[in-house]
């Protein structure tokens, strides 16, 4: 069932259906309070489907991993998206190319970090063994040079997926 005509009537059952009181979701809707007018509401058929509807729509969502996302949108009015690993890996690639437009490196590198090791790949602080100082990349840690290279390699490809993709500008305007 599609949301109902009469947004006081829709506004109720999804009041209901979060658990608030009749007398609270009748009010919050809109009505007068009146806690005969809202059992009454209440107790109609239209009302008592689509509540029964919202909650097992509600129970859906919040038994797999969900977040908010302003640009998806349920039967129910809840804008929630399913968390898959290509959702987790397009959410970073983007916040690479955001804060790398913005000169925010701390973040972007953050996010390379977090694909670079979902894709196996190392990142270190430590030094070569001993005998390797002085040496070109000693201070890259093991193998990390050809982790970067492919990295670099995979976020072009990804950048290159993303530009085929919509996306929403969410930068703040300048007040100034």
């Amino acid at each position: 069932m599609p949301a109902l005509d009469k947004i006081r009537w829709e506004n109720y059952a999804r009041n209901l259906a979060k658990g608030m009181t009749q007398a609270d979701a009748y009010e919050d809707a809109g009505f007068t309070r009146s806690k005969q007018a809202a059992s009454a509401l209440a107790n109609n058929p239209v009302i008592l489907q689509r509540v029964e509807e919202l909650r097992t729509e509600r129970e859906r969502i919040l038994s797999g991993p969900t977040v908010f996302d302003e640009d998806a949108d349920t039967d129910n009015g809840e804008p929630l998206v399913e968390v898959t690993m290509e959702w987790v890996i397009e959410r970073l690639a983007a916040n690479v190319v955001s804060a790398q437009s913005t000169g925010n490196h701390s973040a972007a590198n953050k996010a390379l970090e977090m694909l670079g090791h979902h894709l196996g790949l190392s990142f270190s602080d430590k030094k070569a063994p001993s005998g390797d100082e002085g040496k070109p990349g000693s201070n890259l840690g093991s193998g990390n040079t050809f982790n970067i290279l492919s990295l670099t390699e995979g976020l072009k490809q990804h950048a290159a997926a993303l530009e085929q993709m919509p996306m929403k500008d969410v930068t703040p305007e300048d007040d100034g």
